[in-house]
């Protein structure tokens, strides 16, 4: 009879051993699951360490610098023009920047995916472009946004006046 005994009190520790493996890898599966969940909806990446600087203008110089900087901007200037700056970029790193001009109704009048740059410093600057029409785009408010590998990035607020 101790024998018996003891064959079941190895089959007992066999399993509670099984037991115990499988219960570590169901949390530590859990655990990584949270943990690339929080990572993935805090928008944790290296793209967070990354700053910039926007500016909405009318024109642009040789340099592609923005001639002004303005919160609101005529229709009859007929162009409008989103100049942004980041800073923060990993050298040798390839990166797309989106562009797009959303009008006071909400339409995206104007959207444009760079094609891909490799900055050699840690700065680079992107611009972007639209051509006013008095007779189809509407007065008020209009939003300049703009996104870095997909990550949006820039909210500009711009008046559209007559």
């Amino acid at each position: 009879m101790d024998k018996k005994r003891i064959e079941v009190a190895n089959f007992l520790a066999d399993n509670r051993v099984r037991l115990l493996i499988a219960g570590l890898l169901v949390v530590s599966l859990t655990l990584l699951v949270f943990v690339v969940l929080c990572c993935d909806l805090l928008n944790w990446s290296k793209e967070e360490n990354i700053q910039f600087k926007s500016v909405i203008s009318t024109g642009m110089s040789k340099q592609n610098k923005p001639l002004d900087s303005r919160s609101e901007i005529s229709l009859q200037e007929k162009k409008i023009y989103f100049f942004a700056t980041f800073y923060n970029l990993e050298a040798g790193k390839s990166y797309q920047f989106t562009c797009q001009f959303v009008d006071s109704s909400g339409l995206v009048v104007f959207k444009l995916d760079t094609k891909p740059f490799t900055p050699k410093g840690s700065s680079y600057h992107q611009w972007c472009w639209y051509g006013l029409n008095p007779m189809v785009d509407p007065t008020g408010t209009w939003w300049l946004l703009g996104a870095l590998n997909s990550t949006p990035m820039i909210e500009k607020r711009v008046e559209i006046t007559p």
